[in-house]
């Protein structure tokens, strides 16, 4: 508990120690810092979820044709689609699906699918809960971190 505890404190300054630069997002891991392409619009920072996905080494899909990006975890699969509020969460024991709806769209830019950070997270967030219990990782960005 203690080694857990000074990790988590570690992590957390060392995570403000470094300057951010504003268009890169920082995943900090128990495998170390990975950087992912980030993007702002209206005030609303964006990220790439299939940047997301191998920083946190989760196995994915892309379609090209419908722009869908699917995140397979061992029991769901995470469906997000370009241009579209909707994220899908389906298990895969029963295939039964649940459907959340962001305030805002996503966005296809530079053959990449961006959600929005503020939103989206959460839902990833219960994704690695229920598949990773003991998965810990902090989000920094613009010199602010947050623990997952």
């Amino acid at each position: 508990m203690k080694l857990k505890l000074s990790l988590l404190i570690f992590l957390s300054f060392a995570c403000l120690a470094f300057s951010q630069n504003p268009d890169r997002l920082a995943i900090v891991t128990s495998a170390g810092t990975k950087y992912i392409p980030v993007y702002e619009r209206q005030g609303i920072t964006y990220f790439s979820l299939i940047y997301f996905a191998d920083a946190i080494s989760v196995n994915y899909y892309y379609n090209e044709e419908t722009y869908k990006v699917e995140l397979k975890f061992d029991n769901y699969n995470l469906k997000i689609t370009a241009k579209n509020p909707y994220i899908v969460l389906t298990s895969r024991g029963n295939n039964k699906s649940e459907t959340y709806q962001l305030p805002t769209s996503t966005y296809f830019m530079d053959d990449q699918i961006y959600v929005p950070l503020i939103y989206s997270i959460d839902y990833l967030i219960i994704t690695f809960i229920i598949e990773l219990p003991l998965f810990y990782f902090f989000i920094c960005y613009d010199a602010r971190c947050s623990f997952y």
